[in-house]
């Protein structure tokens, strides 16, 4: 099965599902040490690293700005906070000035994260991680949850390639108290 990538070129695509195509990755990775996972993977696997890397960009970061488009699949490109006020425009060329589309940021953060992908599958993590319990001899009996697995889907190193453009979705936490 072919996995088919389709690129966000800054236009508001409905139907992109990548920041960054196999072939310029493949240049990113060409220049970046450490990077044997990526070479020794299928096409298909970096393909697929790669749709799943945007895909958790888009849902694991909270962006700057709005949406240019409601029809767009991505969370790029986006609208300046300066320019909310003025959504009456309705031509993409009277108001491309504003619109935010990092794309060399974007690229190396999709990538980055690919490789971590690549690397560790996030999606399966200990239920446990995150957990701390306090007795009190024989009274309180208190555990603590903080989920910390929402921001170790972006790790803090592809968080600072695009810290200027977003910032991190909290984390849930919850606190169960038994009186003993």
């Amino acid at each position: 099965m072919t996995i088919e990538i389709i690129i966000e070129d800054g236009t508001a695509k409905s139907d992109a599902n990548s920041y960054i195509s196999l072939e310029d990755a493949e240049k990113y990775f060409a220049t970046r040490l450490n990077s044997g996972i990526w070479s020794s993977a299928t096409d298909e696997d970096k393909s697929i690293a790669l749709i799943m890397a945007t895909r958790a960009l888009d849902n694991y970061l909270t962006f700057r700005g709005i949406k240019y488009s409601v029809d767009q699949s991505r969370e790029f490109p986006r609208l300046s906070n300066q320019v909310q006020s003025f959504l009456q425009f309705s031509e993409f060329d009277t108001i491309r000035h504003y619109l935010t589309f990092p794309k060399a940021k974007l690229e190396e953060a999709t990538c980055e994260q690919a490789l971590f992908m690549l690397r560790e599958d996030v999606l399966i993590k200990n239920d446990l991680d995150g957990v701390k319990v306090l007795e009190v001899t024989g009274s309180v009996h208190i555990e603590t949850f903080e989920n910390k697995n929402e921001s170790a889907f972006v790790p803090n190193y592809i968080y600072d390639i695009l810290s200027q453009y977003a910032f991190k979705k909290n984390g849930s936490g919850m606190i169960k108290m038994q009186r003993g």
